[in-house]
């Protein structure tokens, strides 16, 4: 007999799968910024998730996203500003190989996930948002929650990861 798995199940997992990336890699993340990536990941657990911040099939390069944001009013510059920090997090952290065979480092998208949350926070500041101050924890932590996510991959040894 199947399963149904439920939202609380892939919650259980992400958190599971998480502290024990923390634990291994003795990385020092607040526990808003782990929740954070909890939350993340059981996003873009679905991949329809993963565009969310762009246009049905289109996926324009990170940094065209960055300049748009930064372009953009500001409601459609925070939710793409949140949209290339998320991005940039999940690849950086999940798909390192995937970034070395296009040319990319990981250290290219750590700065542009970096300088997306910087400038959602200090957006997000200026409205008085109580969330600001998450997002300028995630751009000054984001090495760090890279670090911990690529962990989590190497952890549970899934092809479809690396």
């Amino acid at each position: 007999m199947s399963r149904i798995v439920t939202v609380s199940d892939v919650q259980e997992y992400f958190y599971t799968a998480v502290q024990k990336a923390i634990q291994k890699t003795r990385v020092e993340i607040s526990q808003e910024s782990q929740a954070y990536l909890v939350q993340l990941l059981c996003t873009f657990s679905r991949c329809e998730h993963a565009y969310a911040g762009v246009e049905y099939k289109q996926q324009p390069a990170i940094a065209l996203l960055l300049q748009r944001a930064q372009e953009a009013d500001a409601p459609e510059a925070m939710r793409t500003f949140k949209h290339v920090g998320d991005c940039c997090l999940y690849t950086a952290g999940l798909f390192e190989e995937s970034l070395t065979r296009r040319g990319l480092t990981r250290t290219y998208y750590v700065g542009m996930g970096e300088s997306a949350y910087y400038h959602l926070s200090a957006l997000l500041s200026q409205k008085m948002s109580s969330t600001a101050g998450l997002y300028e924890q995630l751009s000054q932590e984001f090495s760090r929650l890279v670090h911990a996510l690529h962990a989590l991959a190497e952890q549970t040894n899934q092809p479809y990861i690396k």
